[in-house]
């Protein structure tokens, strides 16, 4: 049998260590990539029914669509400029000898000028698709090296040469009749373009497994297409995708907070959650109750109910600081395995920037797989398994079955970053439950909302939970949930007042859950009591610590946290500082400390009398318990979020115990009745004064709190933070 000369032509030729065979043929490796497309769509089979059934599709045409489409993503390697990057496999049996001198362009940018002009007639007979639905779709294969082709370039012919347009061309058509695309001629524009931001996910993720030589050593050229994709590349993409960790293990049929938790008697909203009736299709639901509730016990158990559903493989939590992240991170390695059949290997992964800084994540992925197989008892925490394609990279961890990271990391998915398309296209697979909803910025609640529409978009559901969440912002994360859906919800949900607010939403329409009772230890009243200064403040704060309280001390700015730590020791008062600027290995050291100094497990011995002197840090989801807290003025929900760290563990510090006689919450702020100009707040001399500009929302923040002399949690809660975020 005669072989194509297009064969002749590489793909691959950096072998590893011991590889026979020198380079790969590019028709073999545009085949390993379609084959691991292929695979990647039938196990995520949930996005991919939602995807067809929004374009009209039965699944295997969109399947076999795209994986037509993917197969021709490395396409500009024909050309001249390409295949002289290697000239000792230059295809001289096809181009003759190889020039001395080839002016380099990048091979994707060369990929999109063929699809969009060359051969488009075949693409157009093959697919019989109109131009302006098929060109972003072709971008998005074409940009799989993590950015989309420029739209207007037109290639030298120097660098294609007619040769290589002859073997391109010869290429597609017997592409095209192995694969056997399905006629598109009903794909509008419109939709096409929504599909094009999960098909440039798709390439990318089927382009790095499919490149792994691991799995797709590479071959001689004398197979035909026929005989590699069935006998070489389908084989060995199902290998690929199931020893790379990305089989989505099954979860457990039953479980309850018992036993995923050790919860004997749930809080009401998770019972709530718990008996939640859940709609067809993507979903959002929105978790508003106090701090310490369980929302995150909440959150888990509704992600997995989400997963039995076949709703998603996996979750995510996204969380507001490194911080937390890292302390959600060892709080699922506790619980995760109990989220999925116990014959099955889930991964746990950590994503942010500094996360090799972890230790427990450093030991999952560094510890032998079969120490790790083999740990048992109390150890077993850091033995979170992470398959090693996963780990390798940040934008691969939203791949792992179960993952803790920064907001961040979830936000570059719909930023203008490389390979955002990666990140998005495996988020959609995972519930995105995202923490403290209350702690962005608008700049970042903006993201936040265009995140919740891609997401849905791509058939992903989320939770977003809150214990101070503005009604406004509820009812923006649902408008931009739901107009992902391509649905605009009518409902009127933004004036509901109830709090614990349960919240659902989908294309069925939206639904709350507004008799919740609040978990009774989340009942009680904090005493607020405002300060003219931080001397002051020093007073009261070396007056707790000598009667042995427990005491935070949480400043706006940095160095204000310093001076306020320097002020304490010249006063003989053991006092920590803990910020954002430490070096991140001793933020993490400080971190773990201040848990288990200031945490549920504390010792009296050495809590008594200490301060915790720190700035936003500690306001948010690091499990902590004060006995009296002083803090700078800050909008209201952040500092009902502050409060919540007051006499949060009752049944193990009860009222007897406390050295002072109630939970009280002191804060540095000039008088809300008294206000002369513009620089009400900035007459008290401290830096931040400048971390929170809108000083009119912290007027009404100090002036609702001062006015009712603290707050009953939760009566006060949602009127207070109402009043604070009115509308200017």
């Amino acid at each position: 049998m005669t072989l194509p000369d297009y064969l002749h032509f590489w793909g691959k030729a950096h072998p590893n260590e011991g590889q026979k065979n020198k380079w790969h043929p590019l028709a073999y490796h545009s085949l390993d990539v379609a084959a691991t497309a292929q695979r990647l769509l039938e196990i995520r089979a949930h996005d991919t029914r939602l995807m067809a059934n929004r374009l009209g599709l039965e699944e295997d045409q969109l399947i076999n669509f795209s994986v037509f489409l993917v197969a021709l993503h490395d396409i500009g390697k024909f050309s001249r400029s390409f295949q002289a990057l290697a000239p000792d496999h230059w295809p001289r049996e096809v181009l003759g000898d190889c020039p001395d001198e080839c002016y380099p362009a990048a091979h994707w940018q060369i990929s999109f000028e063929l699809l969009s002009g060359l051969l488009f007639p075949c693409l157009k007979k093959a697919l019989t698709v109109n131009r302006h639905a098929l060109f972003p779709l072709l971008r998005a294969v074409a940009g799989h090296h993590g950015s989309p082709p420029k739209d207007e370039v037109t290639i030298n012919q120097n660098l294609l040469g007619k040769k290589c347009e002859e073997m391109a061309s010869h290429f597609t058509s017997d592409l095209s009749a192995l694969l056997k695309p399905p006629k598109m001629q009903n794909l509008k524009s419109p939709a096409a373009k929504k599909l094009s931001y999960w098909l440039a996910g798709l390439a990318v993720a089927a382009d790095w497994l499919g490149s792994n030589q691991e799995y797709f050593c590479y071959e001689r050229p004398e197979y035909s297409l026929a005989d590699y994709w069935q006998t070489r590349a389908l084989p060995r993409a199902s290998k690929a995708v199931e020893q790379s960790g990305l089989l989505s293990p099954p979860p457990v049929s039953q479980a309850c907070y018992a036993s995923l938790f050790q919860i004997k008697t749930p809080h009401p909203m998770q019972q709530a959650v718990s008996e939640l009736e859940l709609p067809e299709g993507p979903v959002l639901a929105i978790i508003e109750d106090a701090t310490g509730s369980g929302k995150t016990e909440a959150a888990t158990l509704l992600a997995l109910r989400m997963m039995q559903r076949g709703k998603a493989g996996g979750l995510y939590f996204a969380l507001p600081t490194m911080a937390t992240a890292n302390a959600m991170f060892a709080r699922m390695g506790k619980d995760y395995r109990n989220l999925f059949t116990s014959q099955s290997k889930p991964s746990l992964a950590l994503a942010h920037g500094q996360r090799t800084l972890d230790e427990k994540w450093y030991a999952s992925i560094k510890l032998p797989a079969q120490m790790r197989a083999s740990l048992k008892g109390p150890d077993e925490e850091t033995a979170a398994q992470c398959a090693k394609w996963i780990a390798d990279d940040r934008r691969k961890t939203f791949f792992a079955h179960v993952g803790a990271g920064t907001i961040d990391q979830a936000l570059l998915a719909v930023l203008p970053s490389k390979f955002q398309s990666l990140r998005l296209w495996g988020l959609a697979d995972r519930v995105l439950i995202i923490d403290e909803a209350h702690a962005y910025d608008a700049y970042m609640s903006k993201e936040l909302e265009t995140l919740l529409t891609f997401h849905a978009a791509n058939g992903g559901s989320a939770i977003v939970l809150s214990a101070t969440l503005p009604n406004e912002k509820r009812n923006s994360l649902v408008k931009a949930f739901t107009s992902g859906l391509d649905c605009q919800t009518t409902d009127k949900i933004s004036e509901n007042p109830n709090y614990p607010l349960l919240t659902i939403s989908s294309a069925e329409g939206v639904r709350e859950s507004a008799n919740i009772k609040p978990a009774p230890h989340t009942v009680r009243k904090v005493e607020a009591e405002r300060l003219d200064g931080f001397d002051q403040a020093i007073d009261r704060i070396t007056e707790a610590a000598r009667k042995g309280a427990a005491v935070a001390f949480i400043r706006n700015a940095v160095d204000d946290a310093i001076e306020a730590v320097r002020f304490l020791h010249g006063r003989d008062i053991e006092a920590d500082l803990f910020h954002a600027r430490f070096a991140m290995s001793d933020r993490q050291r400080i971190e773990t400390e201040s848990v288990e100094r200031f945490g549920k497990d504390g010792r009296e011995k050495d809590r008594k009398g200490r301060v915790l002197v720190a700035t936003q840090v500690i306001e948010q989801s690091l499990d902590l318990d004060f006995d009296l807290m002083v803090s700078d003025l800050a909008p209201i929900d952040l500092l009902i979020q502050r409060a919540g760290r007051l006499w949060r563990h009752m049944d193990m510090r009860p009222k007897d115990n406390r050295p002072v006689a109630g939970p009280k919450l002191l804060v540095i702020s000039p008088d809300p009745q008294k206000v002369q100009d513009e620089n009400w707040l900035k007459d008290m001399g401290h830096k931040g004064s400048y971390v929170y500009p809108n000083h009119a929302l912290l007027w009404r923040s100090a002036k609702t709190l001062f006015d009712k002399g603290g707050f009953k949690a939760p009566d006060d809660l949602r009127a207070m933070i109402e009043y604070a975020y009115q509308i200017e």
